[in-house]
Protein backbone atom coordinates (compact mmCIF):
# COMPACT_ATOMS: atom_id res chain seq x y z
CA UNK A 1 0.00 0.00 0.00
CA UNK A 2 1.86 3.34 -1.25
CA UNK A 3 2.14 6.00 1.73
CA UNK A 4 -0.58 8.85 1.64
CA UNK A 5 0.61 12.20 0.92
CA UNK A 6 -0.71 14.91 2.67
CA UNK A 7 -0.69 18.73 1.55
CA UNK A 8 0.41 21.45 3.55
CA UNK A 9 -2.49 23.18 3.18
CA UNK A 10 -4.34 23.53 6.58
CA UNK A 11 -1.63 22.18 8.28
CA UNK A 12 -1.79 24.15 11.50
CA UNK A 13 1.05 23.90 14.12
CA UNK A 14 -0.04 24.23 17.44
CA UNK A 15 2.50 26.43 19.65
CA UNK A 16 0.94 26.57 23.16
CA UNK A 17 3.51 23.50 23.96
CA UNK A 18 6.55 24.80 22.77
CA UNK A 19 7.98 25.67 25.92
CA UNK A 20 6.84 22.41 27.16
CA UNK A 21 10.63 20.92 27.15
CA UNK A 22 11.72 17.72 28.65
CA UNK A 23 15.28 15.88 29.56
CA UNK A 24 15.79 13.04 28.29
CA UNK A 25 17.76 9.87 29.68
CA UNK A 26 21.40 8.31 29.24
CA UNK A 27 22.51 5.57 27.60
CA UNK A 28 19.82 5.47 24.79
CA UNK A 29 20.91 3.52 22.10
CA UNK A 30 20.87 4.02 18.27
CA UNK A 31 18.17 3.52 15.65
CA UNK A 32 18.53 -0.16 14.11
CA UNK A 33 18.01 1.04 10.92
CA UNK A 34 21.76 2.76 10.97
CA UNK A 35 23.03 -0.96 12.16
CA UNK A 36 21.46 -3.01 9.72
CA UNK A 37 23.04 -1.28 6.99
CA UNK A 38 26.16 -1.91 8.56
CA UNK A 39 24.99 -5.43 9.19
CA UNK A 40 24.18 -6.62 5.76
CA UNK A 41 27.52 -5.48 4.33
CA UNK A 42 28.92 -7.59 6.78
CA UNK A 43 26.92 -10.96 5.51
CA UNK A 44 27.51 -10.08 2.30
CA UNK A 45 31.28 -9.63 2.90
CA UNK A 46 31.67 -12.74 4.66
CA UNK A 47 29.32 -14.77 2.48
CA UNK A 48 31.69 -13.39 -0.66
CA UNK A 49 35.15 -14.65 1.60
CA UNK A 50 32.90 -18.09 1.38
CA UNK A 51 32.14 -17.82 -2.00
CA UNK A 52 35.92 -17.19 -2.97
CA UNK A 53 37.26 -20.44 -0.31
CA UNK A 54 34.71 -22.45 -2.17
CA UNK A 55 36.21 -21.67 -5.55
CA UNK A 56 39.61 -22.82 -4.46
CA UNK A 57 38.71 -25.77 -3.78
CA UNK A 58 38.56 -28.30 -7.01
CA UNK A 59 36.53 -31.89 -7.00
CA UNK A 60 37.45 -34.56 -9.30
CA UNK A 61 35.25 -35.37 -12.03
CA UNK A 62 34.43 -39.27 -12.11
CA UNK A 63 33.57 -41.04 -15.87
CA UNK A 64 32.21 -44.47 -16.47
CA UNK A 65 31.47 -45.86 -19.56
CA UNK A 66 31.75 -48.66 -22.30
CA UNK A 67 34.82 -49.17 -24.49
CA UNK A 68 34.42 -51.07 -27.70
CA UNK A 69 37.91 -52.45 -29.34
CA UNK A 70 38.78 -52.94 -33.24
CA UNK A 71 38.03 -56.86 -32.90
CA UNK A 72 34.57 -56.26 -31.48
CA UNK A 73 35.27 -56.53 -27.51
CA UNK A 74 33.81 -54.27 -25.14
CA UNK A 75 35.41 -53.66 -21.98
CA UNK A 76 34.47 -50.96 -19.21
CA UNK A 77 36.97 -48.13 -18.85
CA UNK A 78 36.56 -46.11 -15.48
CA UNK A 79 38.55 -42.33 -15.44
CA UNK A 80 39.13 -39.73 -12.82
CA UNK A 81 40.07 -35.57 -14.36
CA UNK A 82 41.40 -33.36 -11.47
CA UNK A 83 41.49 -30.05 -12.40
CA UNK A 84 44.03 -27.68 -11.44
CA UNK A 85 43.24 -24.51 -10.51
CA UNK A 86 45.15 -21.30 -9.83
CA UNK A 87 45.86 -21.66 -6.09
CA UNK A 88 48.00 -18.59 -6.25
CA UNK A 89 45.21 -16.38 -7.96
CA UNK A 90 42.75 -18.23 -5.66
CA UNK A 91 44.72 -17.25 -2.15
CA UNK A 92 44.55 -13.44 -3.45
CA UNK A 93 41.42 -13.98 -4.14
CA UNK A 94 40.28 -14.69 -0.80
CA UNK A 95 42.76 -12.53 0.90
CA UNK A 96 41.05 -10.07 -0.92
CA UNK A 97 37.76 -10.87 0.29
CA UNK A 98 38.97 -11.52 4.13
CA UNK A 99 40.53 -7.49 3.80
CA UNK A 100 37.13 -6.52 2.55
CA UNK A 101 35.40 -8.15 5.71
CA UNK A 102 37.91 -6.37 7.83
CA UNK A 103 37.62 -3.14 6.10
CA UNK A 104 33.71 -3.16 6.94
CA UNK A 105 33.62 -4.44 10.24
CA UNK A 106 36.27 -1.64 11.04
CA UNK A 107 33.73 1.12 9.31
CA UNK A 108 31.46 -0.76 11.28
CA UNK A 109 32.73 0.14 14.62
CA UNK A 110 33.65 3.29 13.32
CA UNK A 111 30.40 4.65 12.53
CA UNK A 112 29.19 2.71 15.91
CA UNK A 113 31.58 5.52 17.94
CA UNK A 114 30.38 8.16 16.01
CA UNK A 115 26.59 7.58 16.38
CA UNK A 116 27.00 7.01 20.39
CA UNK A 117 28.69 10.37 20.71
CA UNK A 118 26.26 12.15 18.28
CA UNK A 119 23.40 10.93 20.55
CA UNK A 120 25.65 11.51 23.89
CA UNK A 121 25.74 15.61 22.21
CA UNK A 122 22.32 15.65 21.40
CA UNK A 123 20.97 14.51 24.50
CA UNK A 124 23.51 16.82 26.21
CA UNK A 125 22.00 19.57 23.85
CA UNK A 126 18.48 18.69 24.94
CA UNK A 127 19.23 18.99 28.38
CA UNK A 128 21.45 21.95 28.41
CA UNK A 129 18.56 23.77 26.59
CA UNK A 130 15.56 22.75 28.68
CA UNK A 131 17.43 23.97 31.87
CA UNK A 132 18.17 26.93 30.24
CA UNK A 133 14.08 27.50 29.43
CA UNK A 134 13.28 26.53 32.50
CA UNK A 135 15.50 28.86 34.32
CA UNK A 136 14.34 31.30 31.89
CA UNK A 137 10.71 31.00 32.48
CA UNK A 138 11.07 30.37 36.47
CA UNK A 139 13.12 33.07 37.40
CA UNK A 140 14.08 35.77 34.18
CA UNK A 141 11.07 36.18 32.50
CA UNK A 142 9.00 37.03 36.16
CA UNK A 143 11.54 39.39 37.60
CA UNK A 144 11.85 41.41 33.96
CA UNK A 145 7.78 41.38 34.09
CA UNK A 146 7.94 42.53 38.15
CA UNK A 147 10.92 45.26 37.19
CA UNK A 148 8.29 46.34 34.20
CA UNK A 149 5.72 46.74 36.04
CA UNK A 150 7.08 48.58 38.90
CA UNK A 151 8.98 50.83 36.61
CA UNK A 152 5.58 51.60 34.95
CA UNK A 153 4.07 52.33 38.59
CA UNK A 154 7.18 54.87 39.04
CA UNK A 155 6.62 56.04 35.24
CA UNK A 156 3.24 57.46 36.12
CA UNK A 157 4.27 58.62 39.53
CA UNK A 158 6.59 60.88 38.25
CA UNK A 159 9.61 58.58 39.58
CA UNK A 160 11.25 57.18 35.99
CA UNK A 161 11.50 58.50 32.96
CA UNK A 162 10.37 57.01 29.43
CA UNK A 163 13.59 56.25 28.75
CA UNK A 164 13.69 53.96 32.07
CA UNK A 165 10.30 51.85 31.19
CA UNK A 166 11.55 51.56 27.56
CA UNK A 167 14.54 49.69 29.09
CA UNK A 168 12.99 47.60 31.41
CA UNK A 169 10.56 46.55 28.38
CA UNK A 170 13.61 46.19 26.28
CA UNK A 171 14.88 43.55 28.86
CA UNK A 172 11.99 41.55 29.18
CA UNK A 173 11.80 41.33 25.23
CA UNK A 174 15.61 40.31 25.42
CA UNK A 175 14.63 37.04 27.85
CA UNK A 176 11.58 36.47 25.99
CA UNK A 177 13.57 35.74 23.13
CA UNK A 178 16.36 33.87 24.63
CA UNK A 179 13.92 31.78 26.32
CA UNK A 180 12.09 30.98 22.84
CA UNK A 181 15.92 30.63 21.17
CA UNK A 182 16.58 28.05 24.01
CA UNK A 183 13.36 26.38 23.12
CA UNK A 184 14.03 26.31 19.41
CA UNK A 185 17.85 24.62 20.14
CA UNK A 186 15.74 21.94 22.54
CA UNK A 187 13.54 21.22 20.03
CA UNK A 188 15.96 20.86 17.22
CA UNK A 189 18.38 18.63 19.40
CA UNK A 190 15.38 16.53 20.27
CA UNK A 191 14.52 15.82 16.66
CA UNK A 192 17.80 15.08 16.01
CA UNK A 193 18.01 12.63 18.64
CA UNK A 194 14.71 11.45 17.44
CA UNK A 195 16.66 10.45 14.29
CA UNK A 196 19.57 9.12 15.98
CA UNK A 197 17.57 6.77 17.53
CA UNK A 198 14.56 6.05 15.33
CA UNK A 199 12.13 6.67 17.64
CA UNK A 200 9.68 7.48 15.35
CA UNK A 201 10.56 4.29 12.82
CA UNK A 202 7.39 1.81 13.73
CA UNK A 203 5.12 4.92 12.92
CA UNK A 204 6.66 5.21 9.86
CA UNK A 205 6.47 1.61 9.46
CA UNK A 206 2.91 1.49 10.01
CA UNK A 207 2.24 4.14 7.33
CA UNK A 208 3.55 2.08 4.97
Amino acid sequence: MPAMRRSPAGLAVDAQNFLNVTEVAEGIAAAAADRAVFEARQQRAVANEALQRANGRTDPIWSLGPRYIGTGDAALVAGMTLPFGNRTLNRATVDRARAEARQVEAEAAVADFERRQQIILAAELVNEAAHEVEAICDKVVPMAERTLAEVRVGYNRGGFTFLDVATAASALHDARVRMLRAATRHHDAKAMLDRLTGRFAPLVQDAQ
